[in-house]
């Protein structure tokens, strides 16, 4: 079996459950930066697979990371390395010198392919994403996030060994929830919910001025937003006098059983911004999703955004303005009353096949099966 090293900058909660099935099944630890502090977690966790090593950020909000190459390779002696592919870490550029001088291991990026805010369209996106084709084209290969990025790499690299590993969460923990926790009582109908950090690039206030257009049709409707951030001022004055009416923000919560509560009472999620893994989070509670498709002038979805089906995980809305939103929630909670019942099936067969921290694992088994025949 290869000799592989996984590392990444930092390793968040949800990725745990991922690294212990790879390291039980493949044998690969993770090397990470122990001293660099996550927006999403501090990781406490005493894992076997787990080796933390010291990285200079270069500020406290810098996305430029000094990582100790040298240390880890003569630590791991790997013959190939799964590096997170951002183009601020240093790791990222003396890899690929290491490979091209013949004195490293092979590498691999694990990573979404793209810049989500740049175009990927025409001549326009082949120049917006140069500088990410440069550093994947020394690679010996990448594992991307999802087919769409596969899709984007494939365009420029014909020949190269691309891999999808689905990013998910643990779906089997969240159904767990699902199935034990005791639903708040409801506030309303229809109830809407929406978890994330509350940043600009989720953009909130767009979902609340939706939401409050949506009520003119369905006067007793709530919206609940789980989560905090720099945006919360934001928010709040967005909602205006139905803060804290039909309008809820209980803030930051971290108990997956609490979370489950909000999630077994609502009808819906709703995501104003980038969705990222909270359409997997919603999805996993049985929940049909409402949310801008990609466009343009945003969202700046990453992969996670080709799990929004019409009619089978939810409801794409195309244009990317609050009055479009609303309108979709009107026409969607028109002709499905009870959305939760009419889609539980199609959403529970969808992340059956496609979210599931096995899917996601079958990437890094391809992977190993690339590097047995090499």
């Amino acid at each position: 079996m290869p000799n592989v090293l996984i590392l990444q900058r930092v390793v968040p909660s949800y990725r745990l459950p991922v690294f212990r099935r790879i390291y039980a099944e493949l044998g690969w630890p993770v090397a990470y930066g122990s001293n660099i502090v996550s927006m999403q977690m501090r990781l406490e966790a005493n894992e076997p697979f787990l080796h933390g090593f010291e990285f200079r950020q270069r500020g406290e909000r810098s996305t430029q990371v000094d990582v100790p190459i040298k240390e880890i390779i003569d630590t791991f002696r790997p013959s190939a390395i799964v590096a997170e592919g951002a183009l601020g870490m240093s790791s990222t550029w003396e890899l690929l010198v290491r490979r091209w001088s013949r004195s490293g291991p092979r590498v691999f990026f694990w990573t979404i392919g793209y810049h989500p805010e740049r175009s990927r369209d025409g001549i326009r996106g082949l120049i917006s994403q140069a500088p990410y084709f440069a550093a994947y084209a020394g690679a010996d290969g990448c594992i991307l996030y999802g087919e769409d990025g596969r899709k984007h790499l494939r365009k420029v690299f014909p020949n190269k060994p691309l891999f999808v590993a689905q990013n998910t969460i643990d779906i089997d923990h969240v159904r767990h929830f699902r199935d034990t926790a005791l639903p708040h009582l409801r506030r309303g109908w229809p109830e809407l919910v929406s978890i994330g950090r509350l940043t600009r690039e989720k953009n909130f206030p767009i979902l609340v001025q939706a939401f409050l257009l949506f009520r003119t049709h369905f006067p007793d409707a709530r919206l609940t937003i789980l989560g905090d951030g720099p945006e919360r001022s934001a928010i709040e004055h967005t909602a205006g006098p139905e803060l804290n009416n039909s309008v809820s923000l209980p803030g930051a919560i971290y108990d997956e059983g609490e979370i489950a509560r909000y999630m077994l009472a609502a009808d819906a999620f709703a995501m104003g911004g980038r969705i990222g893994l909270s359409i997997n989070h919603a999805l996993a509670y049985d929940l049909p999703v409402i949310a801008f498709s990609r466009s343009p002038d945003g969202p700046y979805h990453g992969s996670e955004i080709m799990s929004l089906v019409n009619g089978i995980t939810g409801q794409v809305v195309p244009e990317y303005k609050a009055s479009s939103m609303a309108d979709a929630m009107a026409a969607f909670f028109t002709q499905y009353p009870e959305p939760k019942l009419a889609f539980q099936t199609s959403i529970r067969r969808f992340v059956n096949k496609n979210l599931t921290v096995d899917r996601m694992i079958d990437g890094f088994r391809a992977l190993a099966c690339h590097l047995e025949k090499e």
